[in-house]
């Protein structure tokens, strides 16, 4: 439909943007005492509240892509969710009341997640399966790309994107708090 298509163009290139925005947030990790400092100080302070928009915009993505366009998700599409729903609840508390615990939580749950979408990416564009993924199980392959956009983007680059933003922020202000 058009407006699968649109919201698919528009987070499609909004995912570049934010893999431009990794990038520049580990420059500013590595550089933070030089050229990256005001960078660095900058997305430290914001990191816990621009995780949590990565998070609910997530989640709202994939809930628009199962539930409305109609794509249904394979396994390890349920693992990527089963590490970024729980990250709506958890960064919201880490806006309300600070607590490193629950920011190790979410590092850990973007580590987790980011691998299972580097694995699902990589499957997508015709990876060998390490282990087997939907077939025989009545749900869709892992290997399945609904879509591609800009020569790379699918659903699973998406996903990565999103925990390593997400992973780079909190690795940033995990730093900042020392």
């Amino acid at each position: 439909t058009p407006i699968v298509a649109w919201v698919t163009h528009a987070a499609s290139a909004l995912t570049v943007l934010a893999d431009a925005l990794v990038v520049l947030i580990l420059f500013a990790i590595v550089f933070r005492g030089g050229p990256g400092r005001n960078a660095f100080a900058f997305f430290a302070r914001h990191a816990v509240a621009a995780s949590f928009a990565v998070a609910v915009v997530s989640l709202l993505g994939s809930l628009f892509y199962s539930e409305f366009a109609g794509f249904p998700p394979c396994t390890l599409c349920w693992i990527q969710r089963i590490c970024i729903y729980p990250q709506v609840i958890l960064l919201g508390l880490i806006l309300y009341r600070y607590d490193a615990k629950i920011v190790v939580a979410s590092l850990a749950l973007s580590a987790i997640g980011g691998a299972v979408a580097a694995y699902n990416q990589y499957l997508q564009f015709g990876g060998d399966p390490l282990v087997p993924c939907g077939a025989g199980s009545g749900t869709v392959l892992c290997a399945q790309r609904f879509f591609v956009e800009f020569g790379y983007m699918t659903i699973p680059m998406m996903s990565l994107t999103a925990f390593a933003l997400i992973g780079s922020l909190l690795f940033a202000e995990r730093i900042h708090r020392g």
